[in-house]
Order: structure tokens, then C-alpha cells, then sequence
């Protein structure tokens, strides 16, 4: 991965005519689409496992899907980022072209699986539907996450918050750190350019704002409610470091050669240690009692 970010970097840019910079598709990354189905098997077959999940191997890595969910929001960084490195974001047009396509790339089918569970649940659950009125209107404009940061609001994993269609709450949440990308995106390039490692620090800091919370919550108070988990994982500001964490993973990966060079002297090697990481990775999550 590493390698072909790197060649892919070195033919990102073009200067057309006019002298007006423009950016090039970068070559995909095979690797992303892997990630993408195991962690999209990972969540469904973990909503077929209870919660919180029980003993055992197995059984405890399926029930962990909020490993996987993460997974995505980092991912979606990282590939946004890695699309739109070297775009330009100085000026409103720029700005609307981005959400032109980031948001025009998911709201058909959005909408459609909006449609369909809203008429299920009016035919079916309109009681439902009159006690999360609030979560129907919100889901209109992709906001019905924001909910489980309203004090006193409770949220169960596998509930009926970010209703009607109960899974779109993570496009809620990757909504505003959407909104948000042209202003990291130029923090990031701005830090990342000052020096040879000036991605460095905002990926370190990204990953302390990643892990931090949840231990830091249970030293001060020893648990985490309903309410206190709900937040954290549904309510987009707290999810916004992960988004960024993955950008900062794609800024290194553009802005150096460490892969490539790697991959060159060692290719087996290399290729063999990146595989590894992968089974070892879910195997700890199998395995460990947090």
C-alpha cells in the first residue's frame, strides 16, 4: 500500500494551459477493498451476536463490530484524503465542488433506504414513528446523530435513535467530518509542508484524541452508561479525530518514501510483515477483556 501511494504521488499533478493546477485519479489501492469486506462481514455478522458479547474467541471478536465501525470512519479519512490531497481549497468553488461530490456519491442511495424503511415503519411501528418524530425530521438533513449528544437522551446499541433507517447513523456522523475536510485538509498540508515530518504531530495528536477518552472516563468515574457510550460513538465531533487520524495516515503515505523504499530492498518481507498485521490484529481483539 505504502509503495503504490508513493508511485501514485509522483504523478498526482498536471499543469494544464492555463497554468491552473489539476489533479489526477491516483491509482487505487486493492488492499482498501480488502479492508472494506472484511470489515463489512465483520459488522454484519456481528449484529447477529448479542450485546455485549459473551465469552469465547469467536463469539467476543463478532460482538466487537464497534472495532470494525471505527474502522470505516478511519478508513473514510484516509481515502478522502488520499483522493483529494492536492485539491486546492482557497475558495467557496472549490469548497462546493467537494461536497458536490462527496455527498453526491452517497445520498441516492441514502434516500432510497430512507424511503423504504419510512414507509415500512409507517405501516408497521407508527407509534414508532410518533416517538422519534424528532429522529425522522433530522434524517432528512443527515443530522439525526446530533441527537445522542442531547443531554438525558439515552442510546442502545441497536435501538431505535437515527430513526427510520437505523444504520445510516454512521453517514450522519461522516457528514460533519466531511464538512470539516477542506479546513483539516488544509491544516494538515499546512503542517505537513513546514517540515520533513510535519505530519508527525498532528497524526500523534489525532490517535491521543482517538484513545484517550475512554480510559480517561473510566479512571475518573470507573463505567461507562448508556448515555456516556452513546455519545462517543454516535455524536460526530467525537468521531471527527478518526476521520482526521486517517488523513494523517494518508499525508505520511503521500508525503514519504519509507514504503517504497522498504518494499524495493525487502518486497516478501515487507509484504509478508503487512499481512500479518491483519490476523494478529483481530486476534487481540478476540481475545482481550476490555
Amino acid at each position: 500500500l505504502w509503495q503504490r501511494g508513493a508511485e501514485g504521488s509522483q504523478a498526482a499533478l498536471r499543469r494544464c494551459s492555463s497554468g491552473r493546477m489539476k489533479t489526477q485519479r491516483r491509482p487505487p489501492l486493492d488492499h482498501i477493498s480488502g479492508m472494506r469486506a472484511l470489515l463489512s462481514g465483520w459488522i454484519v455478522l456481528g449484529h447477529y451476536c448479542s450485546f455485549p458479547p459473551q465469552e469465547g474467541v469467536f463469539t467476543l471478536l463478532l460482538g466487537r463490530g464497534y472495532v470494525a465501525v471505527q474502522g470505516f470512519i478511519i478508513l473514510s479519512g484516509f481515502i478522502t484524503h488520499y483522493a483529494y490531497h492536492d485539491a486546492r481549497y482557497d475558495a467557496w468553488p472549490a469548497v462546493l465542488r467537494f461536497y458536490a461530490k462527496r455527498f453526491g456519491a452517497i445520498l441516492g442511495s441514502y434516500y432510497l433506504f430512507y424511503a423504504l424503511t419510512a414507509a415500512w415503519r409507517v405501516c408497521f411501528d407508527w407509534d414508532g414513528v410518533v416517538a422519534h418524530a424528532d429522529s425522522m425530521l433530522l434524517s432528512l438533513v443527515l443530522c439525526q446523530a446530533w441527537l445522542t449528544g442531547v443531554p438525558g437522551r439515552v442510546s442502545v446499541p441497536g435501538g431505535d435513535d437515527n430513526y427510520p433507517n437505523v444504520p445510516a447513523w454512521t453517514l450522519s456522523t461522516l457528514a460533519f467530518s466531511w464538512l470539516l475536510f477542506p479546513l483539516l485538509q488544509s491544516w494538515l498540508r499546512a503542517a505537513s509542508g513546514a517540515t520533513r515530518l510535519g505530519w508527525l504531530p498532528p497524526l500523534l495528536l489525532c490517535l491521543l484524541l482517538v484513545l484517550a477518552p475512554v480510559p480517561l472516563r473510566l479512571l475518573l468515574h470507573g463505567g461507562m452508561g448508556w448515555a456516556t457510550y452513546g455519545c462517543a460513538y454516535h455524536w460526530p465531533p467525537f468521531r471527527v479525530p478518526d476521520f482526521a487520524f486517517g488523513m494523517c495516515v494518508a499525508e505520511a503515505l503521500v508525503r514519504t518514501r519509507w514504503g517504497e523504499a522498504l518494499g524495493r530492498r525487502a518486497p516478501r518481507l515487507f509484504g509478508r510483515l503487512a499481512d500479518a498485521i491483519v490476523p494478529l490484529f483481530l486476534l487481540l481483539v478476540g481475545v482481550a477483556h476490555w
